[in-house]
């Protein structure tokens, strides 16, 4: 396997983006500490309201847990709609049917289109992943390169192309075969 065409899609780059997401530090600190801090804010008023009316400091408890247990399921959604727009943007609707021909040589990966070309050497590769849906590369720029397996014809050539390279340049591979959007 020398070459690889892939074509663009709208659900690629929504894939892309959403895995990106979910493995960014500061993306993951931002969603823990936001539950935590509206959690801490109806708690707080729960206290406020239960010197002036224990019903209503009740109904402010209630409230309260019931957004603490469904705030992770209302980020989930928010961060999925967000990066749906931001894939249906107008910078990325250019990059949508664009093929790219991505060449797999010795100590590089090259990545060819209309625009230009670039040159990926493995030792600047963080990791690659392996989802259901895709392959994931990582670099040490926190770029990802995307590699779709409904576009790739030998998947478990591929595979097996990705892992000598781990293996060749100690580069952790990642099977993420489980892995969905939360």
């Amino acid at each position: 396997m020398n070459e690889i065409i892939l074509t663009l899609t709208e659900k690629n780059i929504l894939d892309s983006l959403l895995y990106s997401a979910s493995k960014s530090e500061p993306l993951k600190k931002s969603r823990k500490t936001g539950r935590i801090l509206f959690g801490v804010i109806f708690l707080l008023l729960t206290l406020i309201f239960l010197f002036l009316n224990k019903f209503i400091a009740g109904v402010a408890f209630v409230v309260a847990a019931i957004t603490f247990i469904l705030f992770p399921q209302y980020l989930k959604i928010y961060y999925k709609k967000y990066f749906t727009k931001l894939s249906k943007s107008q910078e990325n609707k250019k990059l949508i049917g664009l093929e790219y021909r991505t060449t797999l040589s010795e100590n590089y990966l090259e990545s060819n289109n209309i625009y230009g070309e670039s040159k990926f050497f493995y030792s600047n590769f963080e990791y690659i992943s392996e989802t259901k849906e895709n392959f994931f590369i990582k670099l040490k720029t926190q770029v990802f390169i995307m590699f779709p397996k409904s576009q790739i014809e030998n998947i478990n050539e591929l595979k097996h192309y990705f892992q000598e390279v781990c293996t060749r340049y100690e580069i952790e591979y990642i099977n993420d075969e489980n892995w969905i959007w939360k």
